[in-house]
Order: C-alpha cells, then sequence, then structure tokens
C-alpha cells in the first residue's frame, strides 16, 4: 500500500512539474511576443526561425556584432548538449528562447562592417535585449551559461557598438543635406511669387510653360543681363529681380562654381533705391507693377520689396549653412558639436530670416487675391492685361511653399537638438572611455615588454596624464578641418 501512494504521490507531483514548465514557456512566449511587438510592431513568431543555426564565418560583420554572436552560439551549443540527455529529440524546436536568440542574431549578422547602422536602431535593439534582464525572474535557469547571462554579454556588447556608431554617425551630415535641399526649393518656389504676384505682363501672352520658370533658366537668363522674354530690365521690378538672382549665393545655390569672395552685384544699392522711390504715393511709370499695386499700394510695394530682401538673406544663410556640411562630412556629428556655437547662431539667423520671409510672403499673396476677387467682379470686363495677370498667378504653389517653411522650420529645430551641449557631453564620455582604453592598453606591462623602439620623451607621462584626466578636448574627439 505504502508503494502504490509513494507512485501516486510521484505521479502527483510530476504532474504538478509538468504543469508549471507548461505554464512557464506560455508566460516566457507572452513576454517575449509583446516585447518584439512593442519595439519593432511585428510578431515574433513570423520572424524568427524556430531552430538554431549557426553563422560559421562571421567575415564583414562587425567586430562588436561578432563577438554577440558566438556568445549565443557558445549558450546554444550547450544548451543543445544538455537537452540531448533529457529528451528524445536532438534539439530545443520553436521555443521562445530558441526564437528570441535566433532573430536577434539574424538582426546582429547584418551588422555590416563597411555600412553601419544608425545609432538610434541599436540603442532601440540595445533596449529590447535589456527588457528581458529587467523581467529576469520570468527566465531565471540554475546553468551557467544562461538564457539572462548570454543576453546580459549581448548587452555589453550591443553598447559597445552603439558607442562606436554614435562616435562615427553622420545624422548632421544628412540632416543638412536634407535641408539644402528643401531650402533650394523654398526658393525656387518663391520665384513665381516675385515675378507674377504684383508685377504687369510684359508678354503678349501668359507663361504656360515650365521651362521658363526653372531656377536654373531664371539664373542664366539674370546673368546675361539683356533684355529678354524673362526679365523686362526696362522696369524696377524686372531689375531688382535680375539683380537678386546674379548675387553670387543665388548662383552657387543653381550650382555654379564660385569663389566664396565672389564680388557681390548691386543688388542692395538697388533695393535701397527702390525703396525710396516705392514709399512715394505712385511707384512710377517704370516701376513695372500692375496698375492696381503701382499706385495708392504702398503696402503691398514694402511687401514685394521685403520679399526680395529676406530671400537674398535667407539664400546666403542657406549657403553658409553648405560649409557645415563639408565638415560633417569629414568629422561626423562630433565636429558639429565642436562648432556648436557658430552653428547654433547660424540656425537662428536662417530660422528668423525664413519666418521674415513667409511673413512677406503672405502680405504680397494677400494683396495680389484681394485685387483678384475685385477682377472676378468685373468680368467679362476685365482687360487683356489684367486676364494675362490672372493666368499667371496659377503658378504660384502656397500649398508647397507653406509645407516647405513647415518642414524647414522642423529641420533647423533638429540641426539645433543634435549639437544640444547635451549631445557634445555624451560624445566626449564615449571619447574619454575610448582614450583611456587606449592609453591602459599602451602603458600595459606586455605592451611596453614588446616594444622593440624607445618610446618618444614624455610619451609615457602623457599617457598616463590621458588615462587620468577628467576632461577630453573636443580636438581629442575629431579633427575638424579648416576651410580656405
Amino acid at each position: 500500500m505504502t508503494g502504490v501512494l509513494e507512485v501516486a504521490a510521484a505521479s502527483a507531483a510530476i504532474a504538478v512539474l509538468a504543469r508549471n514548465k507548461h505554464e512557464k514557456e506560455r508566460q516566457e512566449e507572452r513576454i517575449a511576443s509583446e516585447l518584439y511587438k512593442r519595439f519593432f510592431h511585428a510578431e515574433l513568431s513570423e520572424e524568427s526561425p524556430e531552430r538554431a543555426t549557426f553563422a560559421g564565418s562571421v567575415a564583414g560583420v562587425d567586430a562588436n556584432a561578432a563577438a554577440a554572436i558566438r556568445a549565443i552560439e557558445r549558450y546554444q551549443k550547450e544548451r543543445r548538449h544538455r537537452f540531448m540527455y533529457l529528451s528524445s529529440s536532438a534539439e530545443h524546436v520553436g521555443d521562445t528562447r530558441t526564437r528570441v536568440l535566433e532573430e536577434l542574431k539574424q538582426w546582429l549578422l547584418t551588422m555590416s562592417m563597411d555600412t553601419s547602422s544608425s545609432a538610434e536602431t541599436v540603442a532601440n535593439r540595445l533596449d529590447y535585449c535589456w527588457q528581458f534582464l529587467l523581467r529576469a525572474p520570468a527566465f531565471e535557469a540554475q546553468n551557467e551559461i544562461s538564457f539572462l547571462a548570454t543576453l546580459g554579454e549581448v548587452c555589453r556588447h550591443l553598447e559597445r557598438l552603439f558607442q562606436q556608431t554614435v562616435s562615427l554617425e553622420r545624422t548632421g551630415e544628412v540632416k543638412i543635406g536634407q535641408l539644402l535641399g528643401l531650402g533650394r526649393e523654398l526658393v525656387e518656389s518663391t520665384m513665381p511669387v516675385l515675378r507674377f504676384s504684383l508685377s504687369a505682363p510684359s508678354r503678349p501672352e501668359s507663361v504656360d510653360h515650365k521651362q521658363r520658370l526653372a531656377f536654373s533658366e531664371l539664373l542664366e537668363a539674370a546673368k546675361a543681363d539683356s533684355e529678354s522674354s524673362v526679365f523686362d530690365l526696362s522696369t524696377e521690378s524686372g531689375r531688382l529681380i535680375a539683380a537678386l538672382l546674379r548675387e553670387a549665393h543665388f548662383r552657387r545655390l543653381g550650382g555654379e562654381e564660385l569663389e566664396r569672395s565672389a564680388a557681390t552685384t548691386s543688388f542692395a544699392a538697388l533695393l535701397e533705391e527702390m525703396s525710396q522711390n516705392w514709399s512715394e504715393p505712385s511707384a512710377g511709370r517704370d516701376s513695372g507693377l500692375l496698375a492696381a499695386f503701382a499706385q495708392e499700394s504702398h503696402v503691398a510695394r514694402k511687401a514685394f520689396l521685403d520679399l526680395c530682401r529676406h530671400l537674398d538673406r535667407f539664400c546666403f544663410f542657406l549657403m553658409a549653412l553648405e560649409l557645415y556640411q563639408k565638415v560633417a562630412a569629414a568629422g561626423g556629428d562630433a565636429a558639429l558639436c565642436w562648432l556648436r556655437r557658430s552653428l547654433s547662431h547660424l540656425m537662428q539667423e536662417l530660422g528668423k530670416a525664413l519666418l521674415q520671409l513667409r511673413e512677406a510672403r503672405l502680405a504680397v499673396g494677400q494683396a495680389s487675391k484681394k485685387h483678384l476677387q475685385e477682377l472676378a467682379k468685373q468680368l467679362p470686363k476685365t482687360g487683356k492685361l489684367e486676364l494675362r495677370w490672372m493666368q499667371d498667378l496659377r503658378h504660384v504653389d502656397d500649398q508647397r511653399l507653406d509645407e516647405l517653411h513647415k518642414t524647414l522650420s522642423k529641420g533647423f529645430a533638429e540641426v539645433q537638438s543634435l549639437i544640444s551641449a547635451a549631445r557634445e557631453v555624451e560624445l566626449k564620455s564615449m571619447a574619454k572611455e575610448g582614450l583611456q582604453s587606449i592609453a591602459s592598453a599602451f602603458l600595459s606591462a606586455d605592451f611596453q615588454a614588446r616594444c622593440s623602439l624607445a618610446l618618444p620623451d614624455r610619451l609615457a607621462a602623457e599617457m598616463r596624464q590621458l588615462a587620468s584626466s577628467a576632461a577630453v578636448p573636443m580636438s581629442a574627439v575629431v579633427s575638424v578641418p579648416t576651410s580656405s
């Protein structure tokens, strides 16, 4: 009877253990699935293999990623060895731990030495792995090489990969490049506002083909400095727009190679002269403006001149930003942090010019729309000149201009964030850690014993000072080329 009771008790204990194991596996599956969906917006079961794989050669993979892969495979081999003693199967198939590590390994294999991933992507992966460590009770194990210990080692390698990625990242170069492209489009899209919103048509027909509106065509016509179908140089407005486009920064924006010290044209002097002339009750017969704006419309004329002035400032500062893109290409984000004060000032100037440009454009647009509504009430009595003016207004794309202003304003703020003091502290901290590691290796007895050449004077002392220094200058982080 006692034997029967013992067997029954053992059976009950086995059943409890099996039920507990099943519940534990379900808990692991639920946690892993929720984490993967939260971080990557996908199903873990659909993205990961159900069996353990072994990468073999990891040539071309980043050293930190390769070390993480080796840690995972070491755990998988040890786990398979244990499993063969406990089951008739040769390996774990489809369980949560296999899926988590296999999916992670597949991602690590994409970390190439030649093409680094973004710091944001690596940080997301690191945070994902940390979440498992924060839920340790659900994944606990007794063996020395455990699932959590393996993920802990992977996290250490990912931290090094993140630091490496941040130090080499070219986020600033890409972001500034995008701003330059958007800024060029804004300048180009603003030209129809200048050419058609207030000006009287000088052609027998309205502009109906896009080539005349292309920025490159406008630059060429302005550079010709002669009468053309694009600019009526017999009028003040035509001469002013042509002079604006002859400015060196507009020509560089159009892709023309010019020296930074290239002489400017008479735009500033002409703008000042017209500001005085157009402040009178009447702008004069050679203003080039539609009659409604040439007489008793001082506010509209002032808005037009402000539009020219702020477009000039915006383009000038935009081309100054191009120099910082070249610096970022050579030295990464660390170089931009080193130049934070000057770049921050430039971004503020650009932001202010952008705001003033928008205000002037809206004022010009309001004046033209008001007159357009007045003419619409007079149809069909409206004259041919006014009809051509109304037709030319279709080239003004206010919706796109508003989108560009909004995107550029957001982009300027992002660059400011990229070069913040906190970002510089982060880069300096990583640089300090790297420099201390170098100094420690250099000062080690093994390194010194293997040196066959005498050390330069004071080199050892300088390395000790570097290792113990609390502050790391940005010049130690990156060497920024000087502009010619």
